[in-house]
């Protein structure tokens, strides 16, 4: 046999030493492929007996005389060594090499090894393969899982309310993907859903309710089952949880590091029942997310949890996974871009469009001036018309419709459509026809605000037509030309109120209306779920709202059970308040629900309104909403604005001035924005109004009263977090909002109690 090391030799050493540098930096490294099976069972043999207090006395001087015997024994006959514990594979030279490497190293990797592979770095591997499955090798897999939720207030408490589901995922590529989920919560049937990707198109289909919504599939698309994405722990793990590692487990057939998390310390006050002690399993190989556990605070009860209960991985699946074809009962929207059609080509899709729907549609007698037309889509799922115009300049490149372009949406009207799409809007005509403009107020800079758009009532369909950056002035041009579509629908009748008689004969439930009202308010004409009470100058005062008895909104959720109170008729009913100046009442009366909502409306008086419902009232004399005047500039408030002199971070302030709640005076919203060139989200917001021009409620459930640098100060939180804080200072009313903005804590207010009471110190 040769001396020298032929090329596999030296193949095998370099590929030895490779793994042992990446074990030095991390325990868990896998070994480099194509390392010889024996090596690296001797690497991690000899790993086995090394612990944090250094390699075993015996198995040292075991291994010492082992290489001892193995370099005479090579030296004399230059054979291969008999194989034992530690016998390398039959190397020539290269075996006495790799031996005394592996002895060396062992020994540099017990003096300077690190710690135990920490909780937070498989977090960090976790979340890796949740954002980009090929970090951890995994190409496709197969899983089933099934999940449990508690809807509830009070987490230590039986469930009113728990979902259990069951969710199985074909994964080939980040745009081949199928997955197919069922749930089913108390009181409530069976949900369905379909999604697949087929790596051109992504289809959402809700078998429960019969839609198919079609989009382009992206490749950051795939929604990641929660097995994979660790949404709920993308926020600063040091900060939130005390993570560490307790354990093995086999979960799937699979083995598992366990990883207690500890009880969430950035608290959700929407979603309290997810508070609890938190433990997550996660894959030895793929750091797949295999179960995870949340527990009650003070019980041993679980609130939420997942397992996977199969799971293969780097599997071959069929094409047909990724196949769908809407059933044909099915409605459709189809979302993806079409390219930009001719002239003709437009008109001819317009006309055959107009000859399937049930109403007639419109288009502009050309396009704005400078947009070109995108192809017509008709919204089965809404169903409803869309027509988009996009610039010129974007003609060529098939992007969907931005804030660029102007959007019209064409339906079917009916008295409630109406009212919704046009409240607080103005009212004008447009070529004899009802028609509502609304100035919007979008800020190029930051990317908030509104839209603006202009309404039009025609022939029994209500059509908008709006733009986040195209002057009102052109959308109104827009408006004017419209035409009807050759082909479509006869006209329509257009909608008038319903009567309060209507509506009872038509409800299978009571619908009350009150009999006690504060003088000075009258009622709007009724829809189909709600009655507006208007003031004399055409501000909202009181909403009622009605519908059947387990079905109303605030019920279905325990967090808004607020506080209990008593009715002056007996009855009990639950109080919250969202801002200052509003209190809601809702409650069940024979068989219906009920919900009251007062804007500026004393507590006292909301209480004698609410014992006052009737299921046999009349509504008497109704007025529609007076149309909102024309926008007109705010004028500045008439007492000195007071601003913080700290603040907890680096922001960019911006002013406008408001009007007050009531109309009297007007006031100034200051926001305080930390990455003001960020999409848009929520920033810390200081807003002042004259004193008289607010009625405050001063009972909120979750209100407290606080002495802050010799302010009697409001706050109001929602579980241990500070949302808003409201007071008087200098007969000014000042109310500071939190942000719902911590990063990548979405539902999270984005400073701490502390902070925002610093704040509110420092304003003067």
């Amino acid at each position: 046999m040769s001396n020298s090391a032929n090329p596999h030799d030296t193949q095998m050493a370099d590929l030895l030493e490779q793994y042992l540098n990446e074990l030095e930096l991390d325990p868990l490294a896998q070994p480099p492929r194509g390392l010889d099976p024996e090596m690296i069972e001797t690497v991690q043999k000899m790993n086995a007996h090394l612990d944090a207090s250094g390699p075993r006395p015996k198995f040292v001087a075991s291994l010492r005389n082992r290489l001892d015997r193995e370099a005479a024994q090579l030296g004399r006959s230059r054979k291969a060594p008999p194989r034992g514990f530690l016998t390398l594979p039959r190397w020539s030279f290269v075996a006495i090499g790799a031996a005394l490497v592996i002895a060396f190293v062992a020994f540099a990797l017990w003096a300077t090894r690190p710690a135990p592979v920490s909780a937070q770095a498989l977090l960090s591997r976790a979340r890796s393969a949740a954002s980009d499955l090929s970090n951890v090798g995994v190409k496709s897999f197969e899983m089933q899982q099934e999940s449990y939720d508690v809807l509830v207030d009070d987490p230590n408490a039986p469930p009113t309310r728990e979902t259990r589901g069951e969710m199985k995922t074909w994964y080939a590529g980040p745009t081949r993907w199928h997955i197919e989920t069922q749930s089913e919560t108390t009181h409530q049937p069976l949900y369905k859903t379909i999604q697949i990707a087929d790596g051109g198109a992504q289809y959402d289909y809700d078998v429960t309710n019969k839609t198919v919504n079609i989009q382009v599939a992206e490749p950051s698309s795939f929604p990641s089952p929660s097995v994979l994405s660790l949404d709920f722990l993308q926020q600063d793990m040091s900060n939130c949880y005390s993570p560490r590692i307790v354990g093995e487990e086999v979960i799937a057939g699979r083995a598992a590091y366990k990883v207690d998390m500890g009880i969430a310390k950035c608290r959700s006050a929407s979603a309290p029942e997810l508070n609890g002690p938190h433990t997550l399993w996660l894959d030895k190989e793929t750091f797949f997310v295999l179960k995870s556990e949340i527990r009650a605070l003070n019980s041993d009860r679980v609130t939420s949890s997942f397992r996977v209960t199969s799971i293969r991985y780097n599997i071959d699946l069929s094409d047909d996974l990724f196949t769908f074809l809407p059933p044909a009962d099915a409605k459709v929207n189809d979302m993806r871009p079409k390219p930009a059609p001719s002239q003709t080509e437009y008109q001819a899709q317009l006309s055959a469009l107009a000859q399937r729907i049930g109403f007639p549609i419109f288009a502009p007698a050309q396009s704005p001036s400078g947009f070109a037309p995108r192809a017509p889509q008709f919204n089965e799922i809404e169903n409803q018309i869309e027509l988009a115009y996009v610039p010129a300049d974007a003609m060529a490149t098939g992007a969907m419709p931005d804030q660029d372009s102007i959007s019209i949406i064409e339906k079917r009207a009916d008295y409630d459509l109406v009212r919704n799409w046009t409240d607080g809007a103005e009212q004008i005509e447009i070529n004899g026809n009802p028609a509502w403009v609304r100035r919007g107020d979008f800020d190029t800079a930051s990317g908030l605000g509104s839209n603006s758009a202009v309404l039009v009532l025609r022939d029994g369909v209500l059509i908008s037509i709006s733009s986040f950056r195209v002057p009102l002035e052109q959308l109104l041009h827009t408006a004017q030309s419209l035409e009807t579509v050759p082909g479509s629908h006869a006209p329509l009748a257009n909608p008038t109120a319903p009567i309060l008689q209507e509506l009872r004969a038509q409800a299978d439930y009571p619908i009350l209306i009150p009999t006690y009202l504060p003088d000075g308010l009258t009622p709007a004409p009724p829809t189909q779920n709600q009655i507006e009470y208007l003031r004399a100058d055409g501000t909202k005062a009181l909403i009622v709202q009605f519908s059947k008895q387990g079905t109303g909104g605030m019920e279905q959720e325990d967090r808004f059970r607020g506080k209990t109170v008593m009715l002056a008729n007996g009855r009990t009913a639950h109080q919250l308040a969202f801002e200052p100046q509003i209190t809601i009442l809702w409650w069940n009366q024979d068989g219906a629900y009920l919900a009251l909502e007062g804007h500026g409306v004393a507590r006292d008086e909301m209480l004698k309104i609410a014992a006052s419902m009737s299921a046999t009232a009349e509504l008497g004399e109704t007025q529609a909403p007076s149309a909102a005047p024309t926008p007109t500039p705010v004028p500045a408030p008439s007492f000195t604005v007071l601003r913080p002199t700290w603040l907890p971070e680096a922001m960019t302030i911006t002013e406008r001035n408001v009007s007050a709640p009531t109309g009297q005076g007007a006031g100034i919203e200051i926001r305080f924005d930390a990455h003001p060139n960020d999409i848009p989200h929520d920033a810390l917001t200081l807003t002042e109004f004259p004193q008289a021009g607010v009625q405050t409620i001063t009972d909120e459930p979750e209100m407290t009263p606080e002495n802050i640098n010799g302010r009697d100060v409001n706050i109001i939180r929602r579980g241990k977090d500070c949302v808003t804080f409201y007071w008087i200072q200098d007969q000014v009313f000042l109310e500071l909002r939190n942000p719902y903005d911590l990063p990548d804590a979405p539902g999270q207010v984005r400073y701490t109690c502390d902070q925002m009471k610093r704040i509110v110190a420092s304003i003067k």
